[in-house]
This record gives structure tokens, sequence and C-alpha cells, in this order.
């Protein structure tokens, strides 16, 4: 057979050699990975056309369901092993929301180029060419898995795109004026105290430090410390409004807050002529030296409060020595804050009751804000956090975009943090990235805006960008750079390396601690139990998660107490606990049912459900089931209905209505139609090849197992991988091919004991018993199913007793 030879192609001073998988750059040679390699080859075969997304995801990942930040990545790849700039391209062009094109003259350097695309690279791959998808390997998805993470933490990246955000910024600002200096003044407005307790002004609590928040935030010349933070901060330190503030605490507020000038004082609102009175005592002091800078107050009757606000803000920049606002700041100004009092009011509510993870109340109080000043941006935008956190994600979009049409008159980074939250809202991360660095690069000393940076380029699958962006915001002067917050957000990342995860947040508790940061202390234990479970220590995992259940009472977090219990009931159901499991799942909706999260509800049954099936009580799994489909169609989360539906499929399934079984895995996959959910479409056609096989139709059911196992091929999850893989593993035995299903078995069996999944354990037992059973050339071995029996009765796994029992032959 005649040498092919060499598939080689020059882009300008570039020489690309397909066949050795590699870039030439004069005597540099750089290596390109397989999946990079199938992008440049399709690039080059469809120059200069453009390449569509969907042509590079097909041709480069054959059979498998992934994310558009997957394509991104390689891209980012390519150009940085060109030397390219997607800003201004000289190799690929990016064609929004459509895909890719080299831009670059493509020259064939074989001797006879064969004829096809342009310089005669025929687009199919040869079988010289690297795989493109990775070999199909046993996967599985976990009747007990955790949910998604409860806290995600954000991020930052390069300051190189100054340019960009400079002009991002200074459009629409008053002049075209240039961006503030590089450091401001970092300043939090402390909770107000009120002199003399009253209900009927319990709002101005909160209401006040917000609207001066707003207020000092106008021309961007401080770095306003958020009210979120401040009230988080506030919570976890016990931090009580005094007269003079103890030197401890300040020094604590310096330090977790990263605030230099702290705003803090009292109110006293009294009954007079008509309208209350309202009085303000105002305190600013200097963080680090105790020092108090200027002390004054405001007046005025309660109608007026929002002018009393501004004059306390003229008066605090005045003594911080930033200057008065032009015209066009205060009309920004003006556009920030709620219309009238009423709005004022109901905005400071719904934001205190979404502190207090109270959300039907949240939701109900700015509902009315949005009724009383419907044209305010940021009350929509606290609206839309109400919705989310409730698991709302479609009413959340729709208040986040109805925020951003009435934002024009907001200062310009208002505009674009408003529109990064409706991105991030609806997934668009390349968009929100690039919203994202401007903002940093506008504030890169804000260790908020950076860890924002860092959600969005993890979330776009650009972790190498992240890890970047972290590196940066560790060399931050004073507080910031050590915040634990920068290692727990790396932390989140890294699923598939859970040594260095268990490190990160190790040292994040550690520091947390130190600084009496509990919600953060909190967030890094759940972070650590995650690593030990996937670690393959079941029972340090476990005292994490009891450990950050203790914190999360102690501080009233109820949204993370159910979170925690979930994740506990996760854990206890792995090791076969399954009593403790079951109360766990049951007080996280109870808690969830309390709090109107209706997310967590959702979830909550659906592992409850788990938990009543291997109970053997199939009746009460069906109604969990139901129920948390109910929730996830009502919060509009298709892909989360399927699932359920997949998982209720194999409780029929088991209860050997193979018909029904059939029809409702059918029922999910239409469900899931438009929806990238790859490790639910395996269980799905893991389902359908159980369901194929036990009616005989032996072909079509291995066929299902084969696409089941492709989807979860590239699965970091060992109970996802596990939980399908003995699913199919049942379906092989059903077909004839027994000796395949027991080596699979095997190797479940012993990947499950190493780590400590006591109930995929048992699973795999009884289909190894189920699958010899079928084999007539077999011979059963008694006293492995007595055994079985007898550990799945004193573990009170009933149903896998009674299937155990009920196979021929008597046990023992």
């Amino acid at each position: 057979m005649e040498a092919r030879p060499p598939r080689r192609y020059r882009l300008a001073d570039i020489v690309v050699d397909l066949d050795d998988g590699m870039l030439v750059k004069g005597v540099e040679r750089l290596n390109l990975t397989p999946k990079t390699l199938g992008v440049l080859r399709l690039l080059i075969a469809g120059a200069p056309r453009l390449v569509t997304k969907e042509e590079l995801l097909d041709g480069v990942w054959p059979e498998q369901i992934v994310e558009e930040a997957a394509l991104t990545q390689r891209i980012k790849e390519l150009r940085k092993l060109l030397g390219d700039d997607a800003r201004n391209p000289r190799f690929i062009e990016t064609v929004a929301r459509r895909g890719y094109r080299l831009i670059v003259p493509v020259e064939d350097m074989r001797p006879n180029p064969e004829p096809g695309a342009q310089g005669g690279l025929d687009p199919r791959p040869s079988s010289l060419d690297p795989p493109l998808a990775a070999p199909a390997v046993p996967a599985r998805l976990a009747p007990f898995r955790s949910t998604a993470h409860w806290w995600t933490v954000g991020a930052v990246a390069v300051a190189a795109a100054a340019l960009a955000v400079a002009w991002a910024l200074r459009d629409g600002s008053p002049g075209g004026a240039a961006p503030p200096p590089e450091r401001r003044r970092a300043v939090a407005v402390l909770p107000f105290r009120a002199l003399a307790p009253d209900p009927a002004s319990d709002w101005l609590k909160t209401a006040l430090p917000e609207l001066l928040l707003t207020d000092l935030s106008a021309g961007d010349r401080l770095r306003v410390i958020s009210g979120e933070t401040v009230a988080r901060v506030s919570r976890e330190l016990a931090f009580t409004p005094t007269d003079d503030l103890p030197r401890d605490m300040l020094l604590r507020l310096r330090t977790n807050l990263d605030a230099e000038i702290v705003v803090g004082g009292t109110y006293l609102a009294t009954p007079g002529g008509g309208s209350r009175e309202v009085r303000v005592d105002v305190r600013v002091t200097d963080a680090t030296t105790g020092e108090i800078l200027v002390a004054f107050s405001e007046s005025s009757v309660e109608g007026e409060l929002l002018a009393l606000v501004q004059r306390v803000g003229a008066r605090l920049r005045a003594a911080l020595g930033v200057g008065d606002l032009s015209e066009e700041e205060v009309a920004s100004l003006r556009a920030a804050l709620p219309a009238n009092v009423q709005a004022a009011r109901h905005y400071a509510e719904g934001l205190t009751h979404l502190r207090l993870f109270n959300f039907p109340a949240a939701r109900a109080a700015l509902t009315a804000a949005v009724e009383a000043d419907p044209a305010s941006p940021i009350v929509h935008a606290a609206l839309a956090d109400a919705w989310d956190w409730s698991g709302y994600d479609g009413r959340a979009g729709e208040e986040q975009e109805r925020a951003v049409a009435l934002a024009g008159k907001l200062g310009r980074a208002q505009q674009l943090r408003l529109e990064q939250a409706l991105l991030e809202r609806l997934g668009e991360w390349e968009r929100a990235e690039e919203i994202a660095r401007a903002l940093f690069a506008f504030f890169p000393e804000d260790l908020e805006t950076g860890l924002s940076l860092v959600n969005v380029l993890s979330r776009a699958g650009k972790d190498r960008d992240a890890a970047a962006t972290l590196a940066a915001l560790r060399r931050l002067p004073g507080p910031a750079g050590s915040d634990p917050r920068i290692d727990l957000a790396e932390a989140w990342m890294l699923d598939d390396a859970p040594a260095r995860r268990l490190e990160l947040a190790e040292r994040c508790a550690r520091e947390a601690e130190g600084r009496g940061a509990r919600f953060l202390l909190a967030a890094a234990r759940v972070q650590e139990g995650m690593a030990y479970a996937r670690l393959g220590e079941p029972v340090k995992a476990r005292e994490a998660y009891e450990d950050v259940r203790r914190i999360r009472v102690a501080i009233g977090d109820r949204f993370g107490i159910a979170k925690v219990l979930d994740n506990e009931g996760v854990l206890l159901a792995q090791q076969g606990e399954l009593a403790e499991a079951r109360r766990a799942f049951e007080e996280a909706l109870a808690i969830g049912g309390e709090i109107g999260s209706v997310f967590g509800e959702a979830w909550a049954s659906r592992h409850l459900a788990s938990v009543l099936a291997e109970q053997d009580d199939p009746g009460a799994a069906r109604q969990a089931l139901e129920r948390a489909m109910e929730r996830f169609v009502e919060l509009g989360q298709p892909a989360s209905r399927a699932a359920t539906q997949a998982m209720l499929a194999r409780v029929v399934l088991d209860q050997g209505a193979v018909v029904e079984a059939e029809a409702l895995a059918r029922q999910a996959r239409s469900g899931l139609a438009g929806q990238k959910a790859r490790s639910v479409e395996a269980v799905i056609e893991a389902v359908l090849a159980a369901a194929a096989a036990a009616q005989g139709r032996r072909d079509e059911a291995v066929a299902a197992v084969e696409r089941s196992e492709r989807l979860l091929a590239a699965s970091d999850d060992p109970v996802e991988r596990l939980d399908v893989g003995i699913l199919c593993a049942r379906t092989r035995a059903m077909s004839g091919r027994t000796a395949e299903a027991l080596a699979a078995l095997d190797g479940a069996f012993g990947e499950a004991g190493r780590l400590g999944l006591v109930a995929v354990e048992l699973e795999a037992r009884l289909a190894r018993a189920e699958a010899v059973a079928l084999d007539p050339a077999a011979r059963p071995d008694p006293a492995f199913r007595a055994s079985l029996i007898a550990d799945a009765e004193r573990l009170g796994f009933a149903r896998i007793a009674r299937r155990a029992a009920a196979l021929p032959g008597p046990p023992g």
C-alpha cells in the first residue's frame, strides 16, 4: 500500500502537521490535544467559509452531547497557540452566535493535494486521524446523588481588557470622562440602630444603609461594599450596632469587609404633624485606626426620606473628599433610588426577608415595591433575585429583563452589572464574560467584581482563565488578597481533583475560622465533605457535613441547613444508612416548604423517593417522584423533570411493569428535546435498554446500552458511572451476554467497595446474582445469595432482599 504524503498546511508563518498533531513555528514545535486538533482540522477543511458551531460540535464530539463551552475552550487554546487575539484576529474570526472561520490563507504543502475542500483537505476523518471521541466506558447516574452547588462564587480575569472597558464605561458617561483612578477608598455602610424600638419603623434598619450605599456608589468614586456582603458579615460576626465600636470588632469588620471606612449610626422615628419625623445620626470611622472622622445629624419627615438620604450622602462625600456629583450623576442616582417612600419601604422589607431566607415574604414585599415604583430597575433586579432563590429561573429572567430595559438612566457600570446578571441567567456565558472582564478592568481592586468574573469564566468552561484570575486576586493588597473566598472559588472548580480541592477547602476553613467568617467556614466544610466523598472517605465526609449543619444552625441559615441535610442524606444513603438518610431528606423537605424554596423541595422529594424505593415502598416513592415532577414543571426545568421521570420509570420497571416503564422513559426522552443533559439521557437509554431486553428485543437493547455508555463516557462522577453501568450490565445479562455482564459487575463491586458506596455494592451483588440465575450454563452460589439477603435485610434494603429471595432455588 502506497504511503500517504504527510498532511501539512501553512497558515501565514505557521505550519500545521495534522499527522503529528502539532504546530511548527520556526524551530518551535507545539503539540495539540486531540480535540483541539479536531477543531483546527475542520476549520482548515472549511476555509474560507464559516464553520458553524453545530458542525464543529458534531465533528469533534460525535454521538456526544457537550456544552458549547467545550468548543469555546478549544478555540481559546488554538488562539493561544497561534498567537491570535480574539479582539483583533489574524487567524480565527468569531461570527457571533454562529461559528468560526479561518481568515488567513491556507496553503497545502503536500506534493499532490487531494481534491475537495480548499487546500485539498478532505473534511472527513481518515483512519490515521487522532480519535475525536473518548472511548466508551461503562457509565452511571446515582439514585443517591448530591445536587448542584448552593453557593456560587465569582471571579476575575486579566486587566488587559482595559481598552474595551474604557469604551464600555465611557459610552453614555458625561463628556466621555476617563475611568476613575485605580484605587478607590472602600466604604461599608453598617446596619443602623433604632434609638426607640418601634415595629412601624423597623424597615429603616435596612432602608437607611441600602439607600446610602446606593447614593455613595454614584459616580464610582468610592468602592462601596454591597449591602448583601455587609449583611452576611454582620450576621456571622453577630455584630450589633453600638455607639462605640469595640476595637476588635472594628478590626474584624475591616478584615472581613475589606473596608477602610465604615459608616454607621442611629435613627429615631417619632410621630408628628401628620407624618413621622425621622432623625438620623451618622458616624464615619476609619476602620484601621478607629478614629471617628466625622459625626453629624440630619432630620426630615418620613415622606421626604429620600431627600434626607441624598443630603447625608452629600455630607459623606464631602467628608471623604470625593467631591460633588455632576448633574448627570445626580440624574443617575435618582434613577437608582426608589421613586417614593412606599417603594423604598417595600424594597427594604423584601431585602430583609430575602436575607433571612423567607422567600415567599420577600417576593410579596418586592412585588409590592414594583407596584409602588414600576419603573425602578433596582427593585425589579431584587425581585429577580427573590424568584431565583425560590428556584423560578424563568420568572427571575423576566424580572431581570425588565431591570435591564429600565436601566437606561443608570450609570454605565450599574447598567453593565444588570446586563451581566441577565446574561448569566440566560446562560450566555461568552457575552457575560465580556462584561465581567470590562467591569473587573474598571474595578481591578474590587474582590467582589473579580470573583464574579471567576464564576463566569468557570461556567463558560474556561478554567485556565479562571485560575489565572484567581492568581491575580491573590496579589491584591490588604485583606482582599488573602480572602478565603478566593480559595473557595477555586475549590468549587475542582470536581475532578478531590485532593487539591480538599487542600484548598481546609486552607479556606482555617482562614475563615480565624476571621470569624462562619458562612464561609460552613461553605469550606461543604467542600471538604465533597472532597472526602470523592476520595472514598465517607466517615470524614459525614463529619464535615455534620459540622456544617451545626454552624448553619448557629447562624440561622435555614436555606443552608436544608442544603447540607440533602448532602448528608445522599451520603448516608450511599453508605447504606437508609433510616438516617430518610430523616435527613424529610427534614430538608420540610425546611424547603417553610422558606419557600421550591427547588429545594423538588430535590428533597426526589432523593427521598430513592430511599423509599430501596425500603420497598414503591407507592410512596412514586408519590414523591410525581410531587418532584410537578415542582420541576412549575419551575420550568424540563431537564430535571425528565431526570425525575426516568427515576420513576426505574421504580416501575423494578415492579415488573415493563411496558409502562418503557412509556415513561420515552416520555422523559421527549421532555429532553433541546436540552443538553447527557447524564439524564444516559439513564433514559439504560432504562429503555432494560425494557427492550425484558421484552425479548435483544439487538435493540444492546444498541441502547451502547448509546448509554457513550453518553457517560466522559463522566468523572464515579457514582454516576457505577449506577448506569450496573443497569447496563443487567441488560447485557438479559441479552445473553453473561460473561460481559459479570466482568462489568465485578468491576463495579470492587470500585464501590473502595469508595465506601454500600448501596451501590449491594446493587452490584444483586445484579450479579440475577445474571447468574439467567444463564442456564452458570452455577448459582447459594451462600452468595444468602449473604446478600442477610446484608440487605440488616441494612434495611428491603427491595434488594425481596428480589434476591425471589431468585430460583433455595438460598444457602
